[in-house]
């Protein structure tokens, strides 16, 4: 009988797989987000970006010293990458109207979530995870906060949830 890939302990931490787990086409996928990117305006960005982080399935991963890093995050990471790029290219605001009360609520939010969780659970297994959701959670919502900035970008993301929810129905269809 084949052995599983997937480890049943830590299941509180994540768990998953005990090895990479990415398809060719993810692999594909992957590149060609990151190197648009890289390569687009910023108004252009949030497409490819939005549809690889909708449509890539979410338990492709890389696994690397232990740790899981899923496609998600790594695309955010590239994201990321790109603002700061951006940020030492050109000087001024990159989030409009600055650094935001919301901003600030959301960001003692995360930080309080990630703190309750490893006080809550007194394991350094948790500390792992929650390095991974600061990374998700804070990362996604200020690269957010950057890419949609005005109605155009609001719409333009509008049009790309359009495109996921007709992946979604064709795939409720198959079914």
């Amino acid at each position: 009988m084949p052995q599983s890939i997937y480890d049943p302990g830590f299941a509180t931490y994540g768990g998953g797989s005990t090895h990479t787990v990415l398809h060719p086409l993810v692999i594909g996928a992957m590149i060609v987000v990151a190197l648009l990117t890289f390569l687009l305006p910023r108004k252009y960005v949030i497409v490819p970006l939005f549809l690889g982080l909708m449509l890539i399935p979410s338990g492709q991963n890389l696994y690397v010293a232990g740790n899981h890093l899923y496609v998600a995050r790594i695309l955010i990471l590239f994201g990321l990458m790109r603002l700061i790029w951006t940020k030492i290219s050109s000087p001024g605001n990159l989030i409009p109207g600055g650094f935001s009360t919301l901003d600030k609520l959301f960001l003692v939010w995360a930080i309080y979530h990630a703190l309750a969780v490893v006080l809550v659970s007194m394991h350094w297994g948790a500390v792992p995870n929650d390095i991974s959701f600061l990374w998700a959670a804070v990362g996604g919502y200020f690269l957010f906060r950057w890419l949609i900035q005005n109605d155009e970008d609001v719409l333009r993301l509008l049009k790309v949830f359009a495109v996921v929810a007709l992946f979604a129905a064709a795939g409720m269809i198959f079914e």
